[in-house]
């Protein structure tokens, strides 16, 4: 995708939702005005016009129908009385069969129109319309939390990969710090845990900090853990 529009400058804070960059979206945009239209289309359902036509030949087939029959019956008594022959009575039975046929057809055509579209071809057009809308949506690439627009990793008009950063923003939430702990310790600590801890930058001072994270999984595992020794070696990491 190329990034067609900034709308932040590095250095600069963000709210939280506030729009960073815009991607062009005028593929993803035609996309979602066809799968509008084909929804409309849809719920719509038949024309009236095409409606009213598929009546008028169910109607003019039923009639022939109708009239095609009469005359079978007819030529089947004419021809008991050798007055008509076989083959056109048979010619006469066959039509009227064939017209039957065609009446019934434009019967189930006039139904399927006057029905409407199926709740599944509904559903499906719903699907791809809500699929259109969240690709459209991801163009528009927001700051997911208030920070600092830190450092932007592309310029407008450049063509962007799949997956390709586009800004680093530092957010403003509480400090972190992820520290590592032999397996020992693990019995003496839980999460909402209140630690201090000293950070090498500040000599002389401590901040407290909560445990809110606990890993479930060494880190540093030896290769093999066969002894007791190994086993200590081992490290969880604690997100503190």
């Amino acid at each position: 995708d190329r990034l067609i529009r900034l709308h932040a400058d590095e250095g600069s804070g963000l709210t939280n939702g506030q729009i960073v960059a815009e991607l062009d979206a005028a593929e993803l945009r035609a996309r979602l005005d066809f799968a509008a239209a084909r929804l409309a289309e849809l719920e719509a359902g038949a024309r009236t016009q095409d409606v009213a036509a598929a009546r008028s030949e169910r109607n003019a087939l039923t009639s022939e129908a109708t009239y095609a029959a009469q005359e079978a019956e007819r030529a089947e008594n004419l021809s008991r009385t050798q007055v008509m022959s076989d083959r056109d009575r048979d010619a006469a039975r066959s039509r009227a069969e064939v017209l039957a046929r065609r009446a019934l057809a434009a019967q189930d055509r006039l139904e399927v129109l006057e029905a409407g579209s199926r709740p599944e071809q509904l559903e499906q057009a719903r699907a791809q319309a809500r699929e259109a809308e969240a690709l459209l949506a991801e163009t528009v690439i927001r700051a997911p939390a208030a920070g600092t627009l830190e450092v932007l990793h592309a310029r407008e008009g450049d063509v962007l990969p799949a997956h390709a950063p586009v800004a680093t923003v530092v957010f403003q939430r509480p400090p972190w710090v992820r520290i590592y702990v032999p397996e020992p310790w693990l019995p003496h600590l839980h999460t909402g845990q209140v630690l201090n801890a000293t950070v090498d930058g500040y000599p002389g001072r401590t901040f407290a900090g909560e445990i809110v994270q606990i890993a479930r999984k060494a880190e540093f595992t030896p290769r093999n853990v066969q002894t007791d020794e190994d086993r200590v070696r081992q490290v969880f990491g604690v997100k503190l």
